[in-house]
């Protein structure tokens, strides 16, 4: 049987088994239970609780670290983390933390197949300061995989500027999604909005109860504060300030605000909304609550541009249901028209889905991406891999 060892999104987050701070925490739990029901899984996590709910998991601590606690800590996590590989022995290793340099390094020691599966956009807090040592990354035999086409798109271009003599061409293996959907049961509608998200003004957090401020329509923010970040990672005390602020000004009905609820707990919230608010911020490269909005039939009105990930989880002839806003009055609009969608309109937007985020396609899709990435690894020629600069 394959092994296969994954390595949870940070150092700094703690992986929480109730409380899912982020998408590259769910992420990371789905590729384990998906992975464990065919294949002997590891999974690593520096600090969380997870290891008293899971088997095969290896951590550090069962406490949360500061930012400052983690870089006195980090050569004993490493040490720890290349230990608990080393004894593993896997055939490949899976790290969803983004791309960095000092951990990067001790990894590629080891002599085993690295898919790294990239979060996080280009140019952000992934790569900006690694991009030859990326390239060297992938050149060298090791896999990686966007979380969607979007991500793709975008880390492509951004590695593809002619006029910059610093930049190396690098293009991703593979697209991975984060996350997959299972058949759930669809309810029908009530007349409310829901927003999902980590405690961000990237995020636009609040913008939902600001939009529907003058209006008669309900709205509920449900919101993590754990790992408050800016789009460098770092966590920002703003954040938290502008969460406490939006807090004591939309705490009660039509505008209600939850704080840290147990992800199930989320789920079995969400199911009846009329509609819900996407804020795609710049680092979201695929947001799995768009994911799990679409999969219970719920139409999506969203913030971005031209093109949302969103639209790579329903099949081209139900796109309209991811609503790309283009002001305050089209989107006050466009709920009012989600708001009034038949049980059945939304059992087919999430059969829409289904058919293209099953768990199964996402298994079998991960199934190939790690064979491909052993493949790859073996028939590159072996040798010395240098960081260089």
């Amino acid at each position: 049987m394959k092994k296969i060892y994954i390595i949870g999104p940070s150092f700094i987050s703690y992986f929480s088994y109730k409380v899912i701070a982020g998408g590259g925490e769910k992420s990371t739990l789905d590729q384990f239970n998906v992975l464990k029901e065919h294949y002997n899984v590891r999974l690593f996590t520096p600090t969380g609780d997870i290891h008293k709910f899971i088997e095969n998991i290896d951590y550090y601590l069962d406490k949360k670290l500061t930012k400052e606690e983690e870089k006195e800590h980090r050569k004993n996590i490493i040490k720890k983390l290349i230990f608990s590989i080393t004894k593993d022995k896997p055939d490949v290793i899976l790290i969803n933390m983004y791309f960095k340099n000092w951990l990067f390094k001790e990894l590629v020691k080891l002599d085993i197949p690295i898919l790294y599966l990239c979060h996080n956009r280009p140019g952000g807090i992934s790569d900006v300061s690694a991009n030859s040592k990326l390239h060297n990354f992938l050149q060298y035999g090791h896999s990686m995989s966007c979380v969607s086409e979007y991500h793709k798109e975008k880390l492509i271009f951004y590695y593809s500027r002619p006029n910059d003599p610093n930049m190396f061409d690098i293009i991703p293996d593979h697209v991975l999604p984060s996350s997959y959907c299972e058949r759930e049961k669809i309810v029908s509608a009530k007349n409310i909005v829901r927003h999902i998200s980590r405690a961000s003004k990237l995020k636009s957090t609040f913008l939902l109860h600001d939009v529907l401020s003058e209006t008669d329509i309900p709205s509920e923010v449900i919101t993590q504060t754990d790992g408050a970040m800016d789009s460098w990672g770092k966590i920002k005390d703003e954040n938290l300030i502008y969460v406490k602020n939006n807090l004591d000004k939309y705490n009660e009905y039509p505008r209600k605000t939850y704080v840290n609820i147990e992800h199930n707990k989320t789920m079995e919230l969400i199911k009846d909304s009329g509609c819900m608010f996407v804020g795609l911020a710049p680092y979201d490269t695929f947001t799995i609550t768009s994911l799990e909005a679409l999969s219970r039939g719920i139409p999506l009105i969203v913030k971005g541009k031209d093109v949302h990930p969103a639209q790579e989880m329903v099949t081209d002839d139900y796109k309209k249901y991811v609503h790309i806003f283009k002001d305050k009055n089209d989107f006050i609009e466009k709920v009012k028209e989600f708001n009034l969608l038949s049980l059945e309109k939304r059992q087919n937007i999430a059969n829409s889905c289904y058919s293209k985020m099953s768990k199964e396609k996402y298994f079998k899709k991960l199934e190939f991406i790690l064979e491909s990435t052993i493949v790859k690894y073996k028939k590159h020629p072996k040798g010395k891999l240098e960081f260089v600069s």
